[in-house]
């Protein structure tokens, strides 16, 4: 197969036009295999790496994690689930497999559950 470069869609076919910097023409074909990590004639450049962020100074131990998640709870003993719950959706957020349909799905789920959750803890402070 032929190395060209992709430069539209031609008018009243279906397919793609290609430019064939070889022979120097266009070409109009229904079948391509594209690789978008090669550009034909563009120089490689060097790629600096992006440095990882530093870890924090020191983690909490796993009894102090205990005694947070065990005081979580017991200040949220109607919500603590549904805290989590929302949390764990925010994370999915994060998810770049997900495409955008499936991150709205995902989102209007959160929201419905954080306003279920904010309705509980007003009728909660109110009795």
């Amino acid at each position: 197969m032929e190395k060209c470069v992709f430069i539209g869609y031609p008018a009243g076919y279906k397919g793609w036009k290609f430019y064939n910097p070889t022979t120097k023409r266009t070409i109009i074909s229904e079948r391509a295999d594209f690789d978008e990590r090669y550009f034909p004639g563009l120089k490689k450049t060097s790629t600096t790496a992006i440095p990882t962020p530093p870890l924090p100074p020191s983690l909490p131990s796993p009894t102090i994690c205990k005694q947070c998640y065990a005081r979580f709870k017991s200040t949220f003993p109607d919500m603590w689930q549904g805290i989590l719950e929302a949390h764990e959706q925010a994370a999915a957020y994060m998810d770049t497999s997900k495409t955008i349909t499936q991150r709205a799905v995902e989102f209007a789920k959160a929201k419905t559950k954080l306003i279920q959750m904010a309705y509980h803890t007003i009728q909660h402070i109110l009795t």
